[in-house]
């Protein structure tokens, strides 16, 4: 009977996950789906480092423009589990909601810029937290956008084949 270690634990729990990872990029639908979700929950989980970022903004519409940010992300999560096949309308869908989501993303950092140039009394340390979390998120939100478009072109490549 072979004795367990926590380096060897650990070492056969990163090789699955490696594993996990390296399966999704054959599977770009798995991939962009993973994507979404992991920015969608994650999004919502660390919602307080931008909720606090807004509050040190003098800015009326950037509490309106961070809440459709997470809720339309949220929207495109429970639409990435839905997505399981790469048809056209489907993936139109799918790439225009996670366009929707990037396009409030833009307007959440275009707000933080605005504010981190402009207003003197603004938190700049408060504010780059916030950059830097949504640009991660919209990072995986674009993730999401290419993995949707490449599984199309993929099913359009193998059903001319």
């Amino acid at each position: 009977m072979e004795k367990k270690t926590f380096k060897g634990e650990m070492k056969y729990l990163l090789s699955k996950i490696a594993f996990g990872i390296k399966s999704l990029f054959k599977k770009p639908i798995k991939l962009s789906n993973f994507f979404v979700v992991i920015a969608g929950i994650v999004h919502l989980i660390i919602s307080t480092i931008q909720i606090n970022t807004i509050n040190t903004l003098s800015n009326q519409e950037c509490g309106v423009v961070l809440f459709m940010f997470i809720l339309v992300g949220l929207a495109a999560v429970f639409n990435a589990t839905r997505f399981k096949e790469a048809k056209g309308p489907r993936v139109i869908f799918v790439v225009a909601v996670l366009a929707v989501v990037i396009g409030f993303g833009v307007w959440l950092l275009a707000i933080y810029f605005n504010a981190y140039t402009n207003q003197a009394n603004a938190n700049k340390g408060q504010i780059m937290k916030g950059v830097i979390v949504s640009i991660l998120m919209l990072a995986c939100y674009f993730v999401g956008v290419v993995g949707a478009i490449w599984a199309y072109i993929k099913r359009k490549k193998a059903l001319s084949a």
